[in-house]
């Protein structure tokens, strides 16, 4: 029973954290406060659909919380430890897109 509990909390927050993910790939000129509330967003989403309501508020909390530690750890330790063992030198979208010059013609 508490093992389901748990897998939920880990259900939402990898789930949250990685289709966040997967959406920067596609809108990388998105601001990050816009990343920022989808994150709660997507975890209140998650819990709601996983769990009934009592539960569903634990299982909102602390799969936020381990949606945000688990971005920093996971997935920059991830690309981090590719990097070292390969060389890829693999880069994140950016929070914001470097600014170019117009030049006129």
């Amino acid at each position: 029973m508490q093992m389901t509990w748990f897998l939920a909390v880990l259900v939402v927050a990898v789930g949250s954290a990685g289709i966040i993910q997967y959406a920067k790939g596609f809108l990388p000129k998105v601001p990050s406060f816009v990343w920022g509330i989808a994150l709660p967003v997507l975890c209140a989403a998650g819990s709601i659909a996983l769990e009934p309501w009592p539960m569903a508020v634990a299982v909102f909390l602390l799969g936020l919380a381990l949606a945000q530690i688990g971005y920093e750890t996971l997935i920059q330790g991830v690309i981090s430890a590719i990097d070292n063992s390969t060389g890829a030198n693999i880069k994140l979208p950016s929070e914001t897109m470097p600014a170019t010059p117009i030049v006129p013609k």
